[in-house]
């Protein structure tokens, strides 16, 4: 099975598969409906493929997964012909259930100002049509087997992720939910976050893609959720371990402060997956 490029989405037509609905975008092994999950990372560790055969057991067959790499890593480490590749995997991605694709050459995901012009350019969200509903996860993020909520419980919102301020509604984007057709609206407007970036003054100037959109969607009146939701659909900073929420999921708990891997086991012993990848 060959990994798709740039803008290489397959359509097939209803008429000659009649048991498609016609919102349905047939790609090289996924179907995508109204939700659809998704990863980018181009540094291949072993944690990775049990990462995201993770998230795959946990969202059910409702969620296919997209995994975007680079082409050599895909070559090396995922092609049907790589050495290293695990059975499992390839048996997944041959059942439909997830699909690899390539991140263009044009994006430099080796910085974080190219992460941030990846997740705020509308190629990756328009290569996800037609869902609705993006689940965006990292290699730093996990989901939890033991939470008695799932990522469908929060699919109301228009975006969903860690709070990253305990007043204003921004949330951290390595383990979100977003609303894939507003965030398309905002940025066929012509907003650019490079720009905004730089622009002195407002409230996300020099912060990431992720509090940039939380704060272009409340202004559209997007439903975002209360800070204490939001705690209970991932937890990342010090701050949050303070509310006895217990999360679907946690991001970037090895990074922020390492004591609280420990709290977090406790309730997600699978949290030793999301070791820190390359985003």
């Amino acid at each position: 099975m060959l990994a798709f490029s740039y803008r290489k989405t397959l359509f097939i037509a209803v008429d000659l598969h009649p048991q498609l609905l016609e919102n349905e975008t047939v790609s090289e092994g996924v179907i995508i409906k109204d939700k659809v999950a998704t990863i980018t990372d181009t540094l291949y560790s072993p944690y990775l493929i049990p990462l995201i055969l993770h998230f795959h057991a946990i969202l059910g067959p409702s969620w296919p997964i997209v995994f975007y790499t680079s082409q050599e890593t895909y070559d090396k480490h995922f092609s049907p012909s790589a050495i290293s590749t695990s059975g499992v995997w390839h048996r997944t991605v041959a059942a439909g259930s997830i699909e690899t694709r390539i991140v263009p050459a044009d994006f430099d995901l080796t910085t974080r100002k190219g992460v941030n012009l990846y997740f705020s350019d509308p190629w990756l969200w328009e290569n996800l049509a037609p869902a609705k509903h993006v689940l965006v996860f990292q290699a730093d993020a996990i989901l939890c087997a033991n939470a008695n909520r799932t990522v469908d419980s929060f699919l109301e919102y228009d975006f969903i992720g860690a709070p990253l301020n305990d007043t204003r509604k921004v949330y951290n984007g390595g383990l979100s939910l977003r609303n894939r057709n507003m965030l398309l609206e905002i940025l066929n407007e012509g907003r650019d976050w490079w720009n905004d970036w730089n622009t002195k003054g407002t409230e996300y100037g020099g912060h990431g893609e992720d509090v940039w959109m939380s704060v272009l969607m409340r202004e559209k009146d997007a439903n975002l959720p209360s800070i204490d939701e939001a705690l209970q659909f991932s937890k990342q900073l010090p701050w949050h371990f303070k509310s006895p929420a217990e999360p679907i999921g946690y991001h970037r708990v090895y990074k922020e402060d390492k004591q609280f891997v420990q709290q977090a086991r406790k309730v997600c012993p699978e949290i030793v997956l999301a070791s820190p990848g390359l985003l």
